[in-house]
């Protein structure tokens, strides 16, 4: 008899990245993983491709569907199924950081999700981004700026982050992150891993440059959150190499 897992954690590309050691958990003892994503999100099956993990529009018909749509956010365990609403486990767990009640959830400890990521690298996008559309050189200095947040077709922009571009002088280039049709945002991985400094408001980048072969130290991260919890929500799952601008503190600054 086939198992199921049903995961609900249709977006927040970061999110999805983060908890990937849920995943493969399951695959591990056996059952075949159904993980909906929103439709903007089809390409990560390309980039992600873990035995019995399948990622499905989640517009379109899957097993379970009824129980994904139930707005049910406890877990559901059966002897052929289970069922993980990872999207809502903060409202389960609310005296917790939001990424750590996933794991909660699930009763699995976080430390090591990067381990359970593997990032299947398309060289081809990410060079024709690199030289193509960025218009970079080999050796070339440049600093990479992200202001976008949230996911698309609902994603923002950072504002007060435009300050950033004082250190314009110091560089040939500036490569600032946009939406450019038929790349996403691991094709982005290139320009990251070869950027003189990084400027980028807290969003999916974090995660995956935990994969990435970073070669500066100028890593400079920004809230956007509502609330005065930046680093109590996002220090303790990444790098300590990040320089951390609380959304108060830059807001004062500018």
């Amino acid at each position: 008899m086939t198992k199921v897992c049903l995961i609900r954690q249709h977006a927040g590309l970061g999110d999805i990245l983060f908890c990937l050691k849920i995943a493969r958990s399951m695959t591990e003892r056996g059952y075949r993983v159904v993980w909906p994503v929103i439709s903007q999100y089809s390409f990560i099956s390309d980039y992600i491709k873990i035995k019995n993990l399948f990622f499905v529009d989640e517009n379109k018909p899957f097993p379970y569907k009824h129980v994904y749509n139930s707005g049910i956010i406890n877990i559901i365990e059966q002897d052929d199924f289970v069922y993980i609403p990872l999207q809502t486990a903060d409202v389960v767990f609310p005296n917790i950081p939001i990424n750590e009640s996933k794991y909660r959830l699930v009763g699995l400890d976080f430390r090591g999700w990067e381990e359970a990521v593997d990032i299947h690298r398309n060289q081809k996008k990410e060079e024709e981004l690199y030289y193509n559309v960025c218009n970079l050189k080999d050796d070339e200095d440049y600093i990479f700026f992200n202001s976008l947040y949230g996911s698309p077709p609902h994603s923002k922009k950072l504002k007060n982050m435009e300050k950033v571009y004082l250190e314009k002088d110091c560089f040939n280039k500036i490569a600032e992150l946009e939406f450019v049709d038929g790349y996403n945002p691991f094709d982005w991985s290139l320009v990251l891993e070869n950027s003189r400094s990084i400027y980028t408001v807290d969003t999916c980048f974090i995660a995956i440059m935990e994969k990435l072969n970073i070669k500066t130290n100028n890593l400079y991260m920004y809230s956007r959150r509502e609330y005065d919890d930046f680093m109590y929500q996002i220090k303790p799952y990444f790098t300590d190499r990040w320089n951390y601008k609380d959304k108060n503190l830059y807001l004062k600054e500018s």
